[in-house]
């Protein structure tokens, strides 16, 4: 889609972090093992012939990361230094690209005026507060576009001026009880599970319960003028805040997912 819609399919001008798309096998498999580890199952987890013959072949993929990353970094800063780019990525690995720039003393890479997006919260990384600082440094911008959403549903969520991320309106969102799972009042400022209904979603059916917590102020405008429904900056997952397991499976933190389903499989195979 983005390949399409920014670059008329044009390979050379997009520009990927990792040459292999991750593997929802392995993304299957850590959601497994996260669930069994959460009920003391660990020990009777199945997997898949199929799967652990790829082994070797998830194994080489993970050994490329480190050089892939290293290619991405000479490209942007050679190739692609003082052009207006479209990037979008993680907070976590725009942090750890900005990070290297600047260890190495580079800074100001793009045209000022390029379209920079980010967001979906840090997936239980740790950052600076400066994170976003340090970010616009390395790449040269102003601003920085963030944005709430998940693969579940259509809609990317945009933040506003004050940093508030405003919902669609073919979204419905709702507050749920992080313990009994019943809706929350839809009134004044409230915190609770996200949950959200998506009106334009025709693969699937259009709701989902995330594992985020979220406040919304149902009552009070928001200050930048828009009359959407608005969610506070603040996200959390709740496997963070309680160190509980968070069973949604998600395409995010792919590293993480990789390493923990090869680890698992390397015991297995031991």
């Amino acid at each position: 889609m983005l390949k399409r819609s920014f670059t008329g399919g044009d390979e050379s001008r997009f520009h990927a972090l990792y040459t292999e798309e991750v593997s929802a096998d392995l993304m299957f498999l850590a959601s497994k093992l996260r669930r069994a580890a959460s009920r003391g199952e660990l020990d009777r987890v199945q997997v898949d012939p199929k799967l652990l013959a790829r082994k070797s072949e998830f194994e080489a993929m993970e050994a490329r990361r480190p050089q892939e990353m290293a290619a991405f970094f000479e490209r942007c800063t050679r190739q692609l230094a003082g052009r207006r780019v479209f990037m979008t990525g993680a907070y976590h690995l725009m942090y750890e690209l900005a990070v290297e720039g600047l260890k190495r003393g580079v800074k100001n890479v793009f045209a000022v005026d390029s379209a920079i997006l980010t967001g979906g919260g840090l997936k239980g990384f740790v950052l600076p507060e400066n994170y976003m600082d340090v970010i616009k440094e390395f790449l040269g911008v102003d601003r920085i576009q963030e944005g709430y959403g998940m693969s579940e549903i259509s809609a990317f969520h945009w933040a506003c001026d004050e940093g508030r991320y405003h919902v669609q309106p073919w979204v419905i969102p709702f507050l749920l009880d992080p313990d009994t799972s019943e809706p929350l009042p839809r009134e004044g400022v409230r915190t609770g599970r996200a949950a959200f209904y998506d009106f334009l979603n025709r693969s699937h059916w259009g709701g989902v319960i995330s594992g985020d917590e979220i406040t919304i102020d149902w009552s009070a405008p928001c200050r930048c003028g828009l009359a959407s429904v608005h969610i506070a900056h603040e996200i959390m997952r709740y496997s963070e805040k309680k160190g509980a397991p968070d069973d949604r499976i998600s395409c995010s933190a792919t590293e993480e997912v990789k390493t923990e389903a090869l680890r698992f499989m390397q015991g297995t195979l031991g």
